[in-house]
């Protein structure tokens, strides 16, 4: 769980910075020597000072999900988009793997996702960015330039948000 996100967070973190990218992993619980504790100050010391910031151990607590973690971050650090990148590129009506007539959503709502219980996340991450309109795009983890064109403003995936043009 926790200890796997920050194996994960500090792979990531490698690639990126033998590609050229400053990148520094933050993590609910410090490692001395080996990754720094989480705070939204340090997060976003580390942006300013043009880093790619990696959280990594979820929320500190075992009851919530790393979507929610991810959330979380997002709000506490003025975030303007989650990205949750996954196995599939998007939300489904039903699984696509076992009902050959699932539908992708491009856009969704919050309410959408919750009424529908569409399990794309879980309820509380979806909950907290509807509470303060904090978009998420969903796309496929194993497309190489989705990332990339979802942060430019292509439409990627499916994007779930409050159906309102702009953020209050």
């Amino acid at each position: 769980g926790m200890l796997a996100t920050l194996i994960n967070a500090l792979a990531l973190r490698d690639v990126l910075e033998a590609r050229g990218t400053s990148a520094v992993v933050l993590s609910s619980h410090p490692v001395a020597t080996v990754v720094d504790g989480y705070s939204a100050r340090t997060t976003l010391e580390h942006l300013d000072a043009g880093e790619v910031v990696i959280h990594a151990g979820g929320t500190g607590n075992p009851l919530f999900t790393t979507d929610t973690a991810a959330c979380l971050r997002g709000i506490e650090t003025g975030a303007d988009l989650v990205v949750k990148a996954t196995k599939v590129d998007g939300v489904y009506s039903a699984d696509p793997v076992t009902d050959s007539d699932a539908v992708r959503f491009e856009e969704l709502t919050y309410v959408d996702v919750i009424e529908r219980r569409l399990g794309v996340m879980d309820l509380t991450a979806i909950t907290l960015c509807e509470e303060h309109d904090l978009p998420v795009v969903i796309l496929d983890i194993t497309d190489a330039g989705a990332l990339t064109k979802v942060l430019r403003g292509a439409k990627v995936g499916t994007r779930i948000w409050s159906g309102r043009e702009s953020r209050d």
